[in-house]
């Protein structure tokens, strides 16, 4: 049976009524928020922080700047290259005939200017051997399937990889911007059931392997820039910060989930970005942080993550890049004012990022017809074709 859509109706009226209720709650702690970090000191939050790293149960980023201060730029740049890269992938499914996984990356070059040019390009990756599909543990004999949080992982360094490609075969001569989607911490690692042999295949032999080669030759150019961009994103690590000077509790549970009373100052459940939207005016970013330190921080080596909140107008977006990038006034502001381009010219997002979308997408349809031309092959190759009865009843109606 299909959808009840009627008894959906009615759940979805209730939750709309709650959804209203909360809002002026949610408002009020806007407010606090604005109100802390109005009156936001470095010393003290320094202070805290060392005094209490070994009792919150939330983690806070590194501050150098006030978190209120406010950059505009007025360097436009109408000659440039963009090049983007992004990433979706077919998992392994138990129920397919054979176990594999594919990853198809997207790209995307635009020059701009007298030379303007357009090079796009989609490229399926499909991983089906043995050693392709596991991660193996050579100490305790075990293995982890590469699936979920773990081919995100693996889809992100092959990312990187095309974004280095690209970059290595274009030209100084113009100013360049290397763009990723989504972020450079992979925080989905960050649990007690990755081990070394994990966070050091897809970390340090995956993302740091190819941070090295983008940043020599970013080093070697005065005109190039890297960075991930995050459209509305639901961070909160500068509302933690606020949280451990202004929050009377230290529970990262305080005011967000209903089963724990909020304190006087709460301001738990707010963005970043729903407080940043108060603060920067189109065109504006804010200060540049480190992102909060972590379990998986040491594994990024010399390229520590930091970010900034950019306002393009249409929303606030998150900007994520190392902190050779991030450390470098001149490339800061290069990043600054290709990215707001970059966000005209795609009415609100970056136009290279949805280009580069658009050739790495796979459809339903794609879905369907991977698998029957797996069947085929395999059939036409004399392979027995297993898979589960539950797979074979969907193709089958009985009533």
């Amino acid at each position: 049976m299909s959808l009840n859509l009627l008894k959906t109706a009615k759940q979805i009226d209730v939750m709309a009524t709650n959804i209203s209720g909360r809002q002026n709650v949610h408002l009020e702690k806007i407010k606090k928020a604005i109100n802390a970090i109005n009156q936001f000191s470095i010393e003290n939050f320094k202070q805290l922080k060392n005094e209490k790293s070994n009792e919150l149960s939330f983690v806070v980023p590194t501050i150098v700047e006030h978190p209120k201060n406010r950059y505009s730029t007025t360097n436009k740049i109408y000659e440039y290259c963009v090049m983007a890269v992004d990433g979706s992938q077919i998992e392994m499914d138990r129920h397919a005939p054979t176990t594999c996984f594919l990853i198809n990356i997207g790209t995307c070059t635009l020059k701009y200017g007298n030379a303007a040019k357009s090079i796009f390009s989609s490229t399926p990756i499909l991983y089906a051997k043995n050693d392709e599909l596991v991660i193996k543990n050579e100490l305790n004999y075990s293995e982890r399937l590469i699936e979920g949080d773990l081919l995100a992982a693996k889809r992100s360094v092959d990312e990187i990889k095309f974004l280095g490609k690209l970059l290595k075969k274009s030209s100084a001569q113009l100013p360049r911007i290397c763009l990723l989607d989504g972020s450079l911490q992979m925080i989905s690692l960050k649990g007690y059931y990755n081990d070394e042999i994990v966070l050091h295949e897809f970390i340090e032999s995956g993302m740091v392997t190819e941070l090295n080669k983008i940043k020599s030759i970013i080093t070697e150019s005065t005109n190039t820039v890297f960075a991930s961009y995050i459209s509305y994103p639901n961070s909160t690590d500068i509302i933690n910060a606020l949280k451990l000077t202004s929050c009377q509790s230290e529970s990262i549970k305080c005011g967000r989930f209903g089963n724990e009373q909020s304190c006087s100052e709460c301001i738990g459940g707010v963005l970043d970005r729903e407080l940043f939207s108060t603060i920067l005016s189109p065109g504006e970013r804010s200060s540049v942080f480190y992102a909060s330190e972590n379990s998986l921080s040491e594994y990024y080596q010399d390229h520590r993550i930091m970010f900034f909140y950019i306002n393009v107008n249409n929303e606030i977006a998150r900007i994520e890049i190392p902190q050779w990038i991030g450390e470098n006034s001149k490339l800061l502001e290069l990043l600054h004012s290709l990215i707001l381009d970059q966000c005209a010219k795609g009415k609100g997002y970056p136009v290279s990022l949805m280009e580069a979308h658009e050739q790495a997408v796979i459809t339903n349809a794609d879905r369907k017809t991977f698998i029957t031309m797996i069947e085929k092959t395999l059939h036409h190759q004399n392979i027995p074709i297993y898979t589960s009865m539950k797979n074979h009843s969907k193709n089958l109606r009985w009533l």
